[in-house]
């Protein structure tokens, strides 16, 4: 049995969501991310927000991306510069065609296939290079 109705379930991305909803405080934002990778060898983090062709992000989760996008940098357990990069995918499965938009640079690349995708999150290819 879940926690959270049929509704919900399109509503608040996990039952802890939907706990804080109902026991903490309305005076901050709390949103869900779908994707955070880290590559070790290139030193990057990134942090992805999935959308469907027909879905809108909220403009506190705008938010919430430019802010951490903003971020730049932070270090690993070794004081190594990991650099963060903030991105939205738009499609929907199985992915053939993509858009991205990278957050910290409000760049946008339209049609990326499905090849050209993998080879992104695989980091074989960087954003510029799609």
């Amino acid at each position: 049995m879940t926690y959270r109705t049929i509704d919900e379930l399109k509503y608040y991305g996990s039952d802890f969501n939907k706990w804080i909803a109902l026991n903490c405080t309305k005076k901050m934002i709390v949103n869900n991310i779908d994707c955070i990778m880290f590559k070790y060898s290139k030193n990057i983090l990134r942090i992805i927000e999935s959308k469907h062709k027909r879905e809108k992000s909220s403009d506190s989760q705008q938010l919430l991306l430019r802010m951490l996008a903003r971020a730049g940098q932070t270090r690993d357990d070794n004081n190594n510069i990991v650099n963060i990069e903030v991105y939205m995918i738009i499609g929907d499965v199985p992915y053939d065609f993509v858009d991205i938009l990278r957050v910290n640079s409000n760049e946008a690349k339209f049609q990326i296939s499905n090849q050209n995708l993998i080879k992104f999150l695989n980091f074989e290819t960087d954003f510029k290079n799609l």
